[in-house]
């Protein structure tokens, strides 16, 4: 694993296992193989060095929308013809626009979008406990408020209307995935990827004849998770931190309010103070305008470079 693929992807699949073993050895001895195990040898005889790094990277504003349009202009990134798909481009947009983690914001359901209260054209995005970020703890309901310029900005980049997800992939049924933005990323960087036959095998590896796009058009390489940075920073310079972190879904305080943080239905909680639409809706219209802002100015002097 470290050497086909990284220090911190080994590290994670042995904590991981771990845990399995763990798990089989306490619940299910005897159908795991563990019964004659005395002792969960492996908690302290399988380990590898590793400690994760806090990423710092935040993009500027002007890496994120020439980012956009270079995804736009360049629909094709791989020796084969298969183009980004709509979908992709429409949550590459919506990542920018929002800064919400792929992984909920992939499974953005057409059912789950409601109108926004006493704010005509404006929708509210509502995500499950289940939907948001997972983990020990699980993940908490969470509602954010889309203004109607990103609504448009988004709309017209043609994503499936028909499908029962906003951002559907081209696999029919199927929306986005975070593996999806990491390989559009991964593309864009020029790194290249090992193909699989038929029967699962690794095949020839997909050229990236284009190179680094990032290097190209003078962008620092930056990943989906960067640009809630970037939104956090600006509201934090405009004096609405407090916005930021509920469009961030950031962690409250814990003084605050724990009957409401209980409600567990969306369609009521984003009705509710709990999600503080009011609040989350002072710092979108800023960011939206900001983002729809600079990229207009980078479009008009944008120039597509030739790729090979």
């Amino acid at each position: 694993m470290i050497e086909s693929r990284t220090l911190s992807a080994a590290a994670r699949v042995v904590a991981q296992c771990k845990e399995a073993l763990t798990w089989g050895w306490r619940s299910h001895a005897t159908r795991s193989g563990l019964a004659d195990e005395k002792h969960a040898w492996w908690q302290e005889r399988w380990h590898i060095e590793y400690s994760s790094k806090a990423r710092e990277h935040t993009p500027t504003i002007q890496e994120l929308v020439r980012t956009l349009l270079v995804i736009e202009h360049h629909r094709t990134l791989s020796s084969t013809d298969q183009e980004t798909e709509n979908g992709m481009l429409a949550a590459v947009w919506a990542v920018v626009l929002t800064g919400q983690r792929t992984g909920s914001l992939g499974r953005t359901r057409r059912d789950g979008i409601i109108p926004m209260p006493d704010m005509p054209g404006w929708e509210v995005w509502t995500w499950t406990a289940k939907e948001m970020k997972s983990g020990r703890k699980g993940g908490r309901p969470h509602a954010l408020p889309i203004p109607p310029a990103a609504i448009a900005a988004i709309d017209r980049l043609g994503a499936d209307p028909s499908s029962p997800w906003r951002f559907p992939s081209r696999v029919d049924g199927k929306h986005v995935t975070p593996a999806g933005f990491t390989g559009l990323f991964h593309r864009l960087e020029g790194k290249t990827k090992a193909g699989k036959t038929r029967k699962g095998k690794k095949g020839p590896l997909f050229k990236r004849p284009h190179g680094n796009l990032f290097e190209r058009y003078g962008i620092r390489v930056w990943t989906p998770h960067d640009a809630r940075r970037t939104l956090g920073t600006f509201l934090d310079e405009e004096q609405l931190g407090g916005a930021g972190s509920a469009i961030l879904a950031h962690a409250r305080d814990k003084t605050e309010n724990r009957e409401e943080a209980r409600i567990e239905d969306v369609t009521r909680k984003v009705y509710a103070r709990a999600q503080r639409l009011k609040l989350k809706a002072s710092g979108m219209a800023p960011w939206v305008d900001h983002v729809l802002e600079h990229y207009e100015r980078e479009r008009a002097r944008f120039k597509p470079l030739p790729l090979p």
